[in-house]
């Protein structure tokens, strides 16, 4: 999936205070990329990766997923977007605290059977094959309570990959994890990105580059 944004501006009110976060940025992220934005912390970044991914509107300016714009779209617009074709992991890593990690992990596809009243297809080798990428597998009959935070991280990874989203949209995906867990994450976006999915990532891991086809900073 190709993604285009367009003059987009960001600007936050506090009381009679504004706040530009992001003032025209424009660029383009061809599909299949591995897309990595860096910069200091309150620069952008995750609003940026919000309104890439819809959740929050831009002041001004458009994002387009191959060439149809979805800044003018309503809510429910937005989110059948985002179910059909993007995996988001944004820092607070929710997961469901009475599901275990494989039932955090099958999540969206349970949900996507509710929404379209269908049977639920059998998704067990490809959540299997994910719980031991990000190295959860003997973890995956655990509780969300008995977790540390960088198997919250990991397990929050697994459920956006789950249905192979067009789309990958990550903040911060690398955070709390250590060094040979970093590098699992990594080798895993960028196997996702030679697959033909976009990935873009904001990170402060300078490892991130290694992998990366495209780096930005804010």
């Amino acid at each position: 999936m190709e993604i285009r944004l367009e003059h987009i501006k960001k600007i936050y009110a506090h009381g009679n205070r504004k706040l530009k976060v992001l003032d025209d940025v424009t660029m383009n992220i061809p599909s299949g990329n591995f897309f990595v934005i860096e910069g200091p912390s309150g620069s952008g970044k995750s609003t940026l990766l919000g309104i890439i991914a819809g959740l929050i509107p831009p002041t001004s300016g458009t994002v387009s997923y191959d060439k149809e714009q979805i800044t003018g779209l309503d809510d429910n617009g937005k989110s059948v977007i985002r179910n059909l074709k993007t995996g988001i992991v944004m820092q607070d890593n929710t997961l469901v605290p009475y599901l275990t990690v494989y039932e955090n992990v099958d999540l969206p596809n349970y949900i996507d059977s509710l929404k379209n009243k269908k049977s639920k297809s059998d998704n067990s080798l490809v959540i299997e094959n994910l719980l031991d990428e990000v190295g959860l597998s003997e973890l995956k009959n655990e509780f969300t309570e008995n977790l540390s935070g960088g198997e919250i991280k990991r397990a929050a990874i697994a459920r956006a990959l789950v249905r192979e989203p067009e789309l990958l949209i990550m903040d911060e995906p690398t955070a709390n994890l250590d060094r040979d867990n970093v590098e699992k994450v990594l080798k895993l976006l960028r196997r996702m990105a030679d697959k033909g999915r976009t990935v873009i990532i904001a990170t402060h891991e300078s490892e991130a580059r290694k992998y990366s086809d495209t780096v930005v900073q804010l």
